[in-house]
């Protein structure tokens, strides 16, 4: 989520992207929906079949696009908590589809063997799936 100094750079680059998705009427939550779809399918398809710069790249272009949902939910009126809470519930869903994705790659093609890291490297992909989980419920706190 960007924050307040974030926003004019995000508009400036995807303004013009969330006009189009307006004029077309995508909603807010279809973005949100598909982003995470996209991502979850990447992730959780590429990474174990042995493609993890494709994956990368691909869930990398995703994300770029998160911003969107926000851009189109204010260009129609139609920001919410709902979509609030959708966004950031699927934005953790999609994070742990991508370590879990990570995960089953370092596993499944022994990654880190040559060196003795694969257990390290699984070990260092279950640490961050937490760390990533707690984004959520830390600035719920600190709103609250």
């Amino acid at each position: 989520m960007l924050s307040r100094s974030g926003r004019p750079l995000a508009q400036a680059i995807f303004g013009p992207i969330a006009r189009l998705c307006v004029r077309a009427g995508i909603s807010a939550d279809a973005v949100t929906i598909t982003g995470t779809v996209a991502v979850v399918a990447c992730a959780l398809i590429l990474y174990p079949l042995g493609h993890p710069g494709w994956a990368s790249w691909i869930i990398g272009i995703t994300v770029i696009f998160d911003s969107l949902d926000g851009q189109i939910a204010r260009l129609t009126g139609t920001a919410s908590r709902w979509g609030a809470f959708l966004d950031s519930t699927l934005d953790r869903l999609a994070d742990s589809a991508i370590f879990c994705g990570i995960l089953l790659w370092i596993v499944r093609w022994n990654i880190g063997a040559a060196t003795g890291l694969t257990e390290w490297l699984a070990l260092a992909c279950l640490a961050a799936l937490p760390a990533a989980l707690c984004t959520s419920y830390a600035r719920a706190r600190a709103e609250a």
